[in-house]
């Protein structure tokens, strides 16, 4: 149970840091 909370609270922040770098290029190249 308690290595299930750890495995998401991971994904959750990989996700949340993937978004954060990938949001501002994909504003950058947008027209």
């Amino acid at each position: 149970m308690r290595q299930d909370m750890e495995l998401l609270l991971t994904v959750k922040a990989v996700t949340w840091r993937m978004a954060y770098l990938a949001i501002p290029m994909y504003v950058q190249c947008s027209p």
